[in-house]
């Protein structure tokens, strides 16, 4: 909207002031695909104005892949898509359609810094051995004290509504 935009260009017109030179954005899944394989090329050209204007304040952009925060703003077949039986394998491929999407979009945009692909990693750290057989990229514990909150780390799959629930059920939504 009109609003949202005069938004972020105040955020960011702040942010210039403050010296800030890099600004991390989380593009939603229903923003860049309108379905498992269809891009959503309106929501990328609407996502670009925000890079332009990055790039108007002298400040760099990180895309960064989790895109999907809160389960209920998805669209229902992506809901769908993360309790299928064989979700990994779906989730995969959307995956791969959402990071081509923005790659080939953005690729030679001077206001990208850098894609995020895999946020915060963290080896394994707590009592779970990793799954066997598993081509998860970590599993790990997140706990000041005693690595009680021990989770299979899926920011490579984010969109696998268990890691999602289980987040949202751990550290009070």
């Amino acid at each position: 909207t009109a609003a949202g935009r005069r938004n972020v260009e105040a955020q960011l017109r702040g942010m210039a002031a403050r010296n800030a030179t890099l600004w991390r954005i989380f593009p939603q899944f229903q923003d860049v695909l309108s379905g498992p394989t269809t891009v959503n090329t309106s929501g990328i050209a609407v996502l670009t104005q925000a890079l332009d204007m990055a790039q108007k304040f002298g400040i760099k952009v990180t895309v960064t892949g989790l895109s999907d925060f809160v389960p209920s703003h998805n669209p229902e077949w992506l809901n769908k898509l993360g309790h299928a039986e064989d979700s990994e394998a779906q989730i995969s491929a959307a995956s791969a359609v959402w990071w081509g999407a923005l790659a080939s979009a953005w690729k030679d945009h001077p206001g990208v810094w850098s894609f995020d692909l895999m946020n915060e990693p963290v080896w394994q750290s707590g009592p779970r051995p990793p799954t066997p057989g598993s081509n998860r990229w970590a599993t790990g514990c997140m706990g000041a004290i005693n690595d009680s909150k021990c989770f299979d780390f899926l920011h490579n799959r984010h969109w696998q509504h268990t890691w999602t629930d289980w987040v949202h059920a751990n550290f009070d939504g």
